[in-house]
């Protein structure tokens, strides 16, 4: 499969179709390091690597299409924890996308309320609320009630999907996990049609509204 991934990736950056490229390198990466500590290997990853293949079948579906705009992403991280807010940020960093990031559930709903996103990433343990309490508030206002939302959980458990339905999120990764399983992730749920987009000025940061 990784090999299938690799050529692909080649293959699609040579005949121009860049997004495809781009998600075949990182389902390529991410084998890759899947293949060196198996013992990551788990639900969430598989998952991520389901989404990464379903995410090329739409790729491929709208490459006829493929005229591509100069839009970046703009993507919030939400984690009391500096370290994992920046473990998270450092993972997206591997993307062309703008981060945003809140460091509890006050500021986060103020910029929720205020920016479109395109992708949230929320620590499920928040100190002053649960994250599954904060989505629940994402999908009331109407700027974010398309925004995936990806919850980030000690455990990845059946549990912890079913509380991440429960609030209208769209996934959970657990801890720890691998820098490329999360910029993968990041890449499927980013590339489906429903996301919404923000244009080069926020880019610059002019459209966040602190």
């Amino acid at each position: 499969m990784r090999r299938t991934a690799r050529s692909l990736a080649g293959h699609a950056g040579v005949a121009g179709f860049q997004e495809v490229s781009e998600m075949a390198s990182g389902l390529d990466a991410l084998l890759g390091e899947l293949i060196e500590k198996p013992q990551h290997l788990g639900a969430s990853p598989s998952r991520t690597l389901v989404d990464a293949v379903d995410s090329l079948d739409l790729l491929f579906a709208r490459a006829a299409d493929s005229a591509q705009g100069s839009s970046v992403s703009l993507v919030l991280v939400v984690d009391a924890d500096p370290g994992s807010r920046a473990s998270v940020a450092q993972a997206l960093g591997r993307l062309n996308v703008a981060t945003v990031v809140a460091s509890g559930v006050e500021a986060a709903q103020r910029l929720i309320a205020e920016n479109t996103f395109c992708l949230i990433f929320v620590d499920a343990a928040l100190p002053e609320s649960s994250g599954f309490d904060l989505c629940r508030q994402v999908r009331s206002l109407p700027l974010n009630q398309a925004t995936p939302v990806v919850f980030v959980t000690d455990t990845a458990d059946s549990e912890s999907r079913d509380l991440c339905i429960a609030s209208g999120g769209n996934d959970v990764i657990a801890k720890p996990f691998l820098p490329m399983e999360l910029a993968v992730k990041a890449s499927s749920l980013l590339r489906r049609p429903r996301t919404p987009r923000v244009g080069a000025a926020a880019e610059s940061g002019a459209a966040v509204r602190p």
